[in-house]
């Protein structure tokens, strides 16, 4: 660590242990200034975790975090210190430089094997406001010096420099919670949560896709004419193909004449030839079973004297194993008999033992009885005493008792008392929700009076003043736009109960405009802001057609189920095509109950129509399949305001809805009365059960003493009994019990050793009868092939002589099918010559009357060939042209529809992402609000953050004493200085919460906090550093180092002014 002799002095971390810790890709390794601002030369080695920069007003500690953000890419106007970048170089110098060494370690790296472990970023800046940037390697070799590839790494590391939250700059500590307004701080909470970037990012997309949209319409109006250049080359290019056509049908037809000939011939040679084959393979046939017929007599003849030999063996085996069963069976029942003796003699030893239990016993009962005298006699010595003790006990338990009875009567009204507590509250609640039912009824029945019958109203109140300018200014759209949808949506005759379901389902369409293109859109987009509709209807755009889809029929639920199309009618075809593109009514089912529903979606048993995408009930609750769970959710619309059956209807339903809430919050509310006046009672009986509790209680500790006081005075005096000659005894018994017990233990292994000895017996017996039985089939075999050798030996010579007999005649048939075959053969080749000289062969189907058709095609293709005879341009210059207007028609036909798919792709996910950004900034809010709230209540504060998403404001109220229930809640702008800045400090702790930044920085964070104050800030701020421990954290302070632990995360540098004269620094201690 140097300085020059104009520089504050810089002193290293002191008394700090090495660091451990593995630093996040992106962390700050070290800072080297050149003069700037303030320091000539300047050289900090932070450390990965926890850095805290101390130092006096002046010495330069804000420099620090000013060079961090200029030299990672700010602009000089974003640190309240400059306004060009030329005001940050040292006075007296022409130019200054920073060097920011970055961590570049671990899976997150940018480009490893050209930067290495770390990335060096220098900044130069002169005087006259210029400034470059130069990426050197972990070895200090140049490898870029594009602004862009910084913004890449930053992006890469998620390092937020503009973030105002991620580095807090001294301006902005002091003043964020002092002078900042609700919209700026609400501008300061999407600027540290970056949903602000994410907001801009989706405007830039939307101007983009406005472009795009634009230049498809424009390419969209150049199809009709080169649509209609490209048919009329086509029908040209059709009638000189027609006549080329026709020539080469005249050609094809003559050559088909003359193989038609040939093929004739061919059929009958074929004929001829599949005839031989045929009568070969019978006289092959013939003599192979002659030959196999043959084989067989021989095989089974010279087979007969082996089986009879095999048989005779077979009956030898079996007369053995006969004689083996007999003896494995006497065997087995010699075993059993010795089971049986074994077993009646441990029957005989149980009956011992029970005959000795019972003396044993008779035992034990005769040294009872004598120790029971011996205590009577005692007894009857401290008669006096011993009644006593035994009153006092009795009025014990007695008392006992009855403080069981109270504490139950106590447990039972506490009970009671609460349970009736608990109804109030519920009672109380169920009120609420009645009177914001009622004001809901009542503000829907003064809107529907208000709007009487007109349809457009009760869509919305803006619809009819929108419609009444449509009118106005329709010539300004290229194409009237249709909407809202809801006035051209009816429900169908008889479907009026349907009305809630169809409405819920539709809820989001039914204020929906359609336009034929996106210049009407913006159009009627300007129109709406022009009026300054708080919420303006959605708009759909989609080219108009004068027909409804044509769906098919396989792609419909089954006509057994009523779907949300069935049940409507719709006045104009675009209407119900927007809705079946978009809401997809054809395949979302109503089913009068739920039961029904969930048989139909949710049965796993039953086939589910695939076609079926949704159901809704009666009562417009909606049901579906997702991911393979079962998905139900309530109707939070309501009932049916819009496809109501009519006005009055709906007025008086809504009246009656009102009297029965009225008369229900009435009779809630004498309930809540009633309850409270039974509570009263309760409270009385519990206090004087209490007390007289209490009283029980002194009674029960008097009693216990007295007891004690009396079990004193017992002198035991009587002669004790001697229980050895009993226990001499008992002990005789157990001895021969236990003996008998070895025995029955011997005599159990006896048996267990003749019952496994058993079991080999019985498994060689089954052995046997398995080998007997399959000895016996084996003979039973043997007897049937005997007798069927015996069989074929009579049939063979009748079926020899059948075989011969039949050889003969097909061989005399074969002879005169081949000498007509030699015959024809010269003449089918002739007819084949003829034809391959004027073409190649053609493959037909020839018969009698092909030959006759052929000729008349030939004679009308000449005739047609005679009259098309004209003059037209040459066939190559008109392909030509079609070819090349033809393909340019496609080109640009594929380039819109990719386009416009791209376009509306990006549409359908820039909504999505927009409704995600919202939900992520509510529950971002209200973590920050929990995380702000949390770290607030250390120093016994309590705090709430006020957002309205909507005007995009936030305020902030803090409440400096949450133990005191009646504590006033202030405004920021009331607190003290010390309590300004802990409320700081607890905001950027929360919002951190929600941040993924490498990087945090605070500048003067405890500037004006007391010494308690700043030591729970502080803790705060390390246990967030010890939750985050691979981030990096950089405190900046005025005050001492004291307040601050001596950790091996921290590292501490302490800056000093310089000293006048001084030439050089020392070397820091640590």
């Amino acid at each position: 660590m140097s300085s020059d002799s104009s520089e504050p002095s810089f002193e290293e971390p002191r008394r700090q242990q090495r660091s451990t810790l593995v630093p996040e890709v992106g962390v700050i390794e070290k800072i080297v200034l050149k003069n700037f601002m303030c320091h000539g030369h300047l050289e900090i080695n932070l450390g990965p975790n926890v850095n805290f920069i101390v130092g006096p007003n002046g010495s330069g500690k804000s420099a620090i975090l000013v060079a961090l953000t200029v030299g990672l890419g700010a602009r000089a106007g974003f640190t309240n210190r400059a306004s060009k970048m030329g005001g940050l170089v040292k006075n007296g110098c022409n130019s200054a430089s920073i060097s920011i060494t970055l961590c570049n370690k671990g899976s997150e790296a940018w480009q490893y094997e050209e930067y290495g472990r770390s990335i060096t970023v220098v900044r130069r800046i002169t005087s006259s406001g210029s400034s470059s940037y130069t990426l050197k390697d972990y070895r200090g070799r140049t490898v870029s010096k594009k602004r862009n590839d910084l913004n890449l790494i930053l992006e890469q590391f998620n390092t937020q420099i503009s973030n105002p939250c991620s580095i807090l700059m001294q301006d902005t500590a002091r003043q964020f919670l002092a002078t900042s307004k609700a919209k700026d701080k609400y501008k300061f909470f999407l600027q540290a949560t970056q949903l602000e970037q994410m907001r801009d990012d989706f405007d830039m997309i939307t101007e983009h896709l406005l472009t795009m949209n634009d230049t498809i319409e424009r390419k969209g109006r150049l199809i009709p004419n080169m649509q209609a250049k490209v048919n009329e080359l086509n029908r040209e290019l059709d009638e000189v193909r027609n006549t080329y056509n026709i020539r080469d049908k005249l050609r094809n037809c003559e050559n088909k004449l003359l193989w038609a000939y040939a093929i004739l011939e061919e059929h009958e040679l074929e004929r001829i030839a599949h005839e031989i084959e045929l009568l070969e393979s019978k006289a092959e046939k013939a003599r192979q079973k002659l030959i196999k017929l043959d084989e067989i007599h021989g095989s089974k003849v010279e087979n007969l004297p082996k089986f009879k030999e095999e048989e005779r063996m077979l009956i030898a085996r079996n007369e053995a194993l006969a004689e083996r069963s007999s003896e494995v069976i006497r065997q087995k029942k010699e075993g059993i008999r010795s089971m049986r003796r074994i077993t009646d003699k441990i029957e005989s030893l149980n009956k011992r033992n029970k005959a000795y239990n019972d003396f044993k016993r008779k035992s034990e009962n005769e040294l009872r009885k004598a120790l029971e005298e011996e205590e009577r006699l005692t007894r009857n010595q401290n008669t006096q005493t011993e009644s006593k003790v035994h009153e006092y006990q009795q009025e014990l338990e007695g008392r006992k008792k009855e403080i069981d009875l109270i504490v139950s009567d106590i447990r039972s009204k506490e009970s009671q008392m609460s349970e009736a507590t608990s109804e109030i509250r519920d009672i109380e609640s169920n009120i609420k929700h009645l009177e914001r039912k009622l004001q809901k009824n009542r503000r829907e029945q003064k809107s529907i009076q208000n709007q009487g019958s007109n349809r457009a109203s009760s869509i919305s109140p803006d619809i009819p003043h929108i419609l009444r300018q449509l009118n106005a200014h329709k010539d300004a759209f290229e194409k009237m736009p249709i909407g809202p949808i809801g006035l051209s949506i009816s429900l169908a005759d008889g479907a009026e109960e349907w009305a809630t379901a169809v409405e819920a389902n539709l809820k989001n369409f039914l204020q929906t405009f359609i336009v034929d293109n996106h210049t009407d859109r913006e159009t009627l987009a300007k129109l709406f802001r022009h009026l300054k509709i708080q919420r303006p209807p959605f708009i759909i755009v989609q080219r108009f057609k004068h027909e409804v889809y044509d769906i098919p029929q396989n792609k419909l639920p089954s006509s057994q189920y009523i779907t949300i199309k069935d049940v409507i009618n719709v006045d104009h075809p675009m209407v119900m095509n927007v809705l079946i593109d978009n809401a997809g009514i054809e395949s979302k089912v109503i089913l009068p109950h739920r039961q029904e529903i969930e048989d139909l979606l949710f049965n796993k048993n039953s086939h589910t129509d695939p076609n079926i995408k949704e159901c809704y009930d009666r009562e417009g609750n909606r049901y579906f399949c997702k991911n393979g769970a079962d998905v139900f959710f309530t109707n939070d619309y309501g009932e049916a305001r819009i496809l109501a059956a009519s006005t009055e209807k709906r007025i008086r339903q809504i009246s009656r809805w009102i009297q029965e809430s009225e008369a229900e919050v009435r009779e809630l509310k004498n309930q809540v009365n009633n309850v409270k006046a039974s509570v009263e009672p309760f409270r009385r009986e519990l206090a004087k059960l209490k007390n007289e509790k209490n009283g029980i209680m002194r009674r029960i500790n008097t009693l216990k003493g007295l007891i004690r006081s009396e079990e004193d005075k017992i002198i035991p005096e009587v002669e004790p009994v001697n229980q050895e000659m009993y226990l001499e005894e008992i002990r005789n018994y157990e001895k021969k019990i236990e003996i008998n017990l070895e025995n029955i233990e011997a005599f159990k292994a006896q048996e267990e050793e003749i019952s496994i000895s058993l079991d080999p017996l019985e498994k060689q017996l089954i052995e046997l009868k398995k080998e007997d039985a399959e000895i016996r089939k084996k003979v039973d075999t043997l007897d049937k092939e005997i007798n069927n050798i015996r069989n074929i030996q009579e049939k063979y010579d009748q079926y020899k002589q059948n075989f011969q007999s039949n050889l003969k005649t097909i061989s005399e048939r074969l002879e005169q099918r081949q000498s007509e075959k030699e015959t024809i053969i010269p003449s089918v080749q002739a007819k084949i010559d003829t034809a391959s000289n004027i073409c190649e062969r053609i493959e037909m189907d020839v018969n009698d009357r092909t030959i006759p058709k052929l000729n008349a095609k030939i004679s009308g293709y000449n005739e047609r060939i005679k009259e098309r005879e004209a003059q037209h341009r040459p066939f190559e210059e008109i392909h030509a042209e079609y070819t090349k207007s033809n393909e340019k028609l496609q080109d640009i036909s594929n380039s819109i529809n990719r386009q416009q798919s791209f376009a509306n792709e990006i549409e359908r996910n820039l909504l999505d992402r927009r409704q995600r950004w919202s939900r992520l900034r509510k529950s971002v809010a209200k973590r920050t609000q929990h995380c702000f709230n949390a770290f607030l209540s250390q120093k016994g504060f309590a705090g709430k953050l006020k957002f309205n998403h909507e005007e995009q404001t936030l305020s902030i109220d803090i409440q400096t004493d949450q133990r005191t229930i009646s504590g006033q809640t202030t405004d920021t702008m009331q607190l003290s200085g010390g309590e300004k800045s802990f409320s700081t400090v607890s905001l950027l702790l929360a919002l951190w919460e929600t941040m993924e930044c490498p990087i945090r920085a605070m500048d003067e964070f405890d500037v004006f906090l007391d010494g308690v104050a700043r030591k729970i800030s502080i803790d705060l701020l390390l246990q967030s550093a010890q939750q985050h421990e691979k981030k990096q954290f950089i405190f900046i302070t005025p005050h001492t180092t004291g307040a601050i632990p001596k950790q091996r995360n921290i590292k501490i540098f302490e800056m000093f002014p310089p000293e006048r004269g001084q030439t050089t620094i020392d070397q820091f201690a640590d």
